[in-house]
């Protein structure tokens, strides 16, 4: 799976939408209409705090999975991050092919840091 377009999420960045292509070992595309996609994650600075978050396909024919609003609900919060200022996750995507009898892969590792608004 190749990852594209985010490293660094402000909380509150309701804006901020994360893409992945989901791919074969080749990196073509694999076509995902009908799947589900699960963006899961850790984080060394908050253990035991982790990431579990379905996201939608966006082009299934070209294997474009997303997840919106990074900053918001559903990810993660100041609270969370209590004293810190910012915490690091090392995240994968689950794919499960739901019309292939439910197949399960998983992407490469990638990182995600989410850091509290600088004000």
């Amino acid at each position: 799976m190749a990852v594209t377009n985010v490293t660094e999420v402000v909380i509150g960045a309701t804006r901020k939408k994360l893409l992945i292509t989901v791919t074969d070992e080749n990196l073509a595309p694999i076509p995902i209409t009908g799947g589900a996609v699960v963006l899961q994650g850790t984080s060394a600075d908050i253990p035991g705090n982790t990431l579990d978050v379905a996201g939608t396909i966006l082009d299934g024919p070209n294997g474009v999975a997303q997840w919106t609003q990074l900053g918001g609900t559903g990810f993660i919060t100041t609270g969370e991050l209590g004293s810190l200022t910012q915490a690091t996750y090392v995240c994968r995507v689950k794919f499960t092919d739901t019309v292939g009898g439910g197949l399960v892969d998983y992407g490469p590792e990638f990182s995600i840091t989410w850091k509290k608004p600088p004000v």
